[in-house]
């Protein structure tokens, strides 16, 4: 009998420091929630909604990730390399790049036009020289009708 009032008393003990353990972090995280709370009412409404803003106000109060440990996951959950909450900016980064290479790809599509029509151009010349030279002639436009599908 007495061994069964000492595992039941290790086992409530047990529990009793579980409760403690869970009433700190609960106590934790509430301050950390009140916490990010304030220092989004610093913000305007519409900024208040910014996934980076909001990214930008958890990684000062909780932290970042860090020594192998995802924050907020758990146990087992490693951090992606370089793709934490703050992705949404690489995101941005990676659309600025996008259209720059968007750009450049239209500026070289317009310059390969133009140097296309020129040897187009050039072309004609050739051509109505040499019927010329030969004593024919044949008119402009019915060497750009006959290119047009």
């Amino acid at each position: 009998m007495q061994r069964i009032v000492h595992i039941f008393v290790r086992i409530l003990g047990r529990e009793e420091s579980r409760l403690l353990f869970l009433r700190k972090r609960l106590i934790k995280l509430m301050f950390t929630l009140e916490n990010i709370k304030k220092r989004l009412e610093d913000y305007s409404p519409e900024e208040q909604n910014d996934l980076e803003i909001r990214n930008k106000i958890f990684e000062e109060v909780v932290g970042q990730d860090g020594h192998g440990w995802a924050l907020c996951m758990g146990t087992g959950i490693r951090p992606t390399p370089k793709r934490s909450r703050a992705s949404s900016s690489s995101d941005k980064s990676i659309e600025v790049e996008i259209a720059q290479i968007r750009e450049e790809a239209e500026e070289k599509r317009i310059r390969h036009k133009e140097e296309l029509e020129q040897v187009l151009n050039k072309s004609k010349e050739y051509v109505n020289e040499m019927l010329r030279r030969v004593g024919l002639s044949i008119p402009d436009d019915a060497i750009e009708t006959s290119n047009q599908p």
